[in-house]
């Protein structure tokens, strides 16, 4: 009998350790452009976040848009400077959702022996770049929209969920610095430095 309790409690002692030990951290999305920043005869850029999320999403899908918003600012942040002159840039953020929503799956006996996507993870992008002037006028705009969606496999764990939350995020800033190359140019050209 005390044989026994001299191996159970080594391993009562592993399995709460291992049960105490910390989640993984996520990868984070990347916030940088390999291309060269935009140089804007402005005397400041803003960078401004207006929304947030979706209305009615759930707690997760909030903190998802929450932080499909702060990347999208740092990278604005990032791809935006002043180059001298007057007035400002102003960039805002006015969409940034991250939704969870659910697919149709198989049902009865097939569906027990199928895994197939339950959840489409779709986020949306939305962006407008202003040049005002020192009376806050604006004199040109530009703006960009991008969506991405992505199937997520049924029974699959929650930190996967959350990794394939920030690929999504990472696929949006590419999309979206693909939207602001073509369109800055484009709408904004009298006023970048080249």
């Amino acid at each position: 009998m005390r044989r026994r309790r001299l191996l159970v409690a080594p391993l009562l002692a592993a399995s709460l350790l291992g049960a105490c030990t910390p989640p993984r951290p996520l990868e984070p999305a990347v916030t940088t452009s390999p291309r060269q920043p935009f140089l804007v005869r402005v005397g400041a850029v803003e960078v401004v976040t207006t929304d947030g999320g979706v209305r009615g999403a759930t707690f997760i899908d909030k903190n998802r848009a929450g932080r499909l918003a702060d990347a999208a600012a740092a990278f604005l942040r990032g791809r935006l400077h002043a180059a001298g002159g007057t007035g400002r840039l102003r960039a805002v953020v006015e969409t940034a959702a991250m939704e969870a929503l659910p697919l149709p799956t198989t049902v009865g006996i097939p569906g027990i022996f199928v895994r197939e996507p339950n959840l489409l993870l779709q986020g949306r992008l939305k962006v407008r770049l202003s040049v005002l002037d020192g009376g806050g006028a604006e004199l040109a705009w530009a703006g960009a929209e991008v969506e991405r969606a992505r199937r997520i496999l049924e029974r699959t764990a929650s930190l996967a969920r959350d990794d394939e939350a920030e690929r999504v995020v990472d696929e949006l800033l590419r999309q979206l610095d693909d939207a602001l190359e073509r369109a800055v140019p484009q709408n904004l050209g009298p006023y970048l430095l080249l």
